[in-house]
């Protein structure tokens, strides 16, 4: 609503059967690819004039490029492990992004995070 924008830490989506299985935060990649990251997310979310949390999902290719594959606008999987390791949870600062509140802190209090996607089993 006011054009604030935040990002939070980049992660490491590990992908099993085409589902996310587990996120890594922070992403183990070097700083200027981090920096890339953050830019490319922030200028996507720009340019769609997105409010509210969005899931910006990437690509890192063998030669170090960065590409953008898909945004999601909501929060998202690969950001749940911002409720225990983040000072504002990516479901906080939606709801503040949509009421037009000053967007919390998305520093990690913890060194390190994982997220395992748990899955239920169908029956039949």
């Amino acid at each position: 609503i006011d054009g604030q924008i935040v990002n939070y830490p980049v992660v490491e989506s590990i992908q099993k059967n085409h589902i996310c299985h587990i996120v890594r935060a922070p992403a183990s990649i070097n700083n200027k690819l981090v920096k890339k990251a953050l830019e490319l997310a922030t200028k996507a979310v720009e340019t769609i004039d997105g409010i509210g949390t969005i899931g910006v999902e990437m690509f890192c290719t063998k030669d170090n490029k960065i590409i953008l594959n898909e945004m999601a606008p909501r929060v998202h999987n690969s950001g749940h492990y911002t409720i225990e390791a983040c000072e504002c949870s990516q479901f906080e600062n939606h709801v503040r992004a949509i009421l037009g509140l000053p967007l919390g802190s998305t520093r990690m209090i913890t060194p390190a995070a994982v997220m395992i996607n748990l899955l239920g089993e169908k029956e039949g």
